[in-house]
């Protein structure tokens, strides 16, 4: 329990001075350039709300760019049923016939999940196995899955991911969150099916480390 509280402080304590850099170029870039815009344009800009969450998510993009595998930490509600939590996506559900009565609901309250891609079309369930162990990972769970989607809902716009698990039936079942463009709409969705074992390259595979220490609150 005691080492768990030091890598909390230290993280704390890392995370502050990221940000106090982050906040130290972001101030000297406006002083730069606010002088171009009007005072009261400006002042609109800053109020919007949004503006925080576009500065976010160009920096997570860049992380994840620079690290080559993206990371997130996210709170996991293993008590909801399958169609509870899926539904706090606020996405087009594809279920299949049985497909929610195999979703495994894992364990732990929070979670690290790591995603991953290949770069190139996976034919076979073997093949994919060896890309996870490759990395010291096995696949996610969808209820981890979903929470991270949950949180970061414009991740699977560019970024279709998915995980995968072998129900009770012994059939290989399947998660993708992504985005789907109907007649000039764009809809994110989730799809829980039978695994066809068979992704194309852009796909993104979502897995947590093998050795992960389950952590409750």
């Amino acid at each position: 329990m005691k080492s768990g509280i030091l890598t909390e402080v230290n993280e704390k304590t890392v995370g502050a001075a990221l940000v106090n850099t982050a906040v130290s170029h972001y101030r000297g870039i406006l002083e730069r350039h606010v002088c171009n815009f009007g005072s009261e344009t400006v002042q609109q800009a800053l109020n919007d709300p949004q503006l925080a969450i576009d500065v976010v998510d160009a920096l997570t993009h860049r992380i994840d760019s620079a690290a080559g595998i993206i990371v997130r930490r996210t709170r996991v509600k293993r008590t909801l049923d399958p169609e509870s939590i899926l539904g706090e996506t606020n996405r087009l559900l594809f279920p299949n016939g049985l497909s929610l009565e195999h979703m495994p609901r894992g364990q732990g309250d929070v979670v690290e999940v790591s995603l991953f891609k290949v770069g190139r079309i996976i034919t076979s369930m073997s093949e994919l196995v060896h890309e996870y162990e490759k990395r010291g990972l096995e696949p996610a769970d969808p209820y981890s899955l979903t929470a991270v989607n949950r949180d970061n809902p414009a991740l699977s716009d560019k970024k279709t991911n998915c995980t995968h698990w072998q129900g009770l039936d012994g059939k290989w079942w399947i998660i993708q969150f992504g985005i789907l463009y109907v007649f000039r709409s764009e809809d994110r969705y989730v799809a829980v099916n039978n695994c066809g074992c068979s992704w194309d390259h852009t796909i993104w595979f979502a897995g947590i480390p093998h050795s992960a220490t389950v952590e409750t609150v």
